[in-house]
């Protein structure tokens, strides 16, 4: 699941050095000349010179375009592995099928049936057969101990991915409006203050707020069926969509990460109770912990009172009896601080995952 994350990140940032790069050669060649003695170098770069300048609109254009479907390339690998990554991780941390929500099992048994069709497919050619989805179904319908679901088939879509699509694709794993969610993930605020510094980012609309993800789309499908679009848009506007979708696919990482939360608490968490105290602006808790070995880096889970909201982070400092540590073994019941990376509250509960959270699927 991180590892989609990651590999999306590196494609913009990839992206954002061709454009960089694509600027600093506009620069040279509109540039006089400095050397007056005619070299080889010079001849070179004076026919390069006459090539770009009359060719500098076919060039844009082809610049254009393959930015744009390189960038549409990498948002659309990102959120099928994301879907299908996040279905994995349920896969892991729920022990049984049946145990899984009616809405994944009733999605999983019809889009399971639909990828069985798509096998061939040369997308997915390779990654598995009709048979393997059937054995799949099969292991999870006979109420096997060890299931496997047909992850991929939770990524499958039939149009590009915009707000409605990315919405529906979620909502078959059981997340409601993602895309919705994604707007109040604290990256993806401070993305929209910086856009609109005079705007309250709650006062802002999906559509205004997710405007690039929808126009991608559009200029997406132009490119591919060789339509003109009205403007090409320039350099300066192609880096400010990649800053966007950085926001963007952060935010929908942590709206998928978040929903697991809850399935980890109850299959793969120890219960650790109540804090005793809250301090230093809500980021130090002081709570109870009995035959637990921990360390400045463990990931720690926390639910609110009403148990509708989830907050996650690793531990950054550890007190115990005043003492700073790395990393304490209790063997028997005692009082420890912790520092976290979130605000908390004495009212939340806290959970110990049983083995590293981000360690269950990469």
């Amino acid at each position: 699941m991180k590892a989609s994350f990651t590999t999306f990140i590196t494609g913009l940032y990839d992206l954002k050095h061709y454009i960089n790069g694509l600027d600093f050669e506009s620069e040279i060649l509109s540039s006089s000349m400095p050397c007056r003695k005619k070299t080889t170098c010079k001849i070179n770069i004076m026919a390069f010179k006459i090539h770009w300048n009359t060719s500098y609109i076919r060039k844009r254009r082809f610049n254009y375009n393959s930015i744009i479907v390189s960038l549409y390339g990498y948002l659309e690998q990102y959120i099928e592995n994301l879907i299908s990554s996040t279905a994995s991780l349920i896969n892991e941390v729920v022990p049984s099928y049946k145990q899984l929500s009616s809405q994944i099992q009733d999605h999983h048994l019809r889009l399971s049936l639909d990828l069985i069709k798509k096998a061939d497919h040369s997308r997915f050619r390779g990654k598995f057969t009709p048979e393997n989805i059937i054995d799949n179904l099969n292991c999870c319908l006979n109420g096997s101990s060890s299931y496997h679901l047909n992850c991929e088939a939770f990524a499958q879509h039939t149009a590009n991915f915009k707000i409605e699509v990315i919405n529906e694709n979620l909502k078959f794993l059981g997340i409601d409006n993602a895309c919705n969610r994604l707007l109040s993930k604290p990256i993806f605020k401070d993305y929209l203050k910086r856009i609109y510094p005079e705007r309250d980012p709650s006062t802002i609309k999906i559509e205004d707020a997710l405007s690039c993800l929808q126009d991608l789309a559009e200029r997406r499908n132009q490119v591919a069926h060789g339509v003109l679009p009205d403007e090409l848009l320039s350099n300066d506007i192609l880096l400010s969509y990649i800053e966007f979708f950085e926001a963007f696919g952060h935010g929908l990482y942590e709206v998928c990460y978040e929903y697991i939360l809850p399935y980890i608490v109850t299959f793969q968490a120890v219960p650790l109770g109540k804090p005793t105290g809250v301090f230093l602006k809500d980021r130090v808790i002081c709570i109870f912990i009995d035959q637990a070995k921990i360390k400045v880096g463990d990931e720690i889970i926390a639910r609110s009172s009403d148990g509708t909201s989830f907050y996650f982070g690793a531990i950054e400092e550890i007190q115990l009896e005043d003492n700073s540590l790395a990393e304490i073994d209790i063997q028997t019941r005692a009082e420890v601080g912790l520092r976290l990376p979130f605000k908390n509250k004495s009212t939340y509960d806290y959970f110990l995952p049983k083995k590293p959270v981000l360690d269950i699927n990469t």
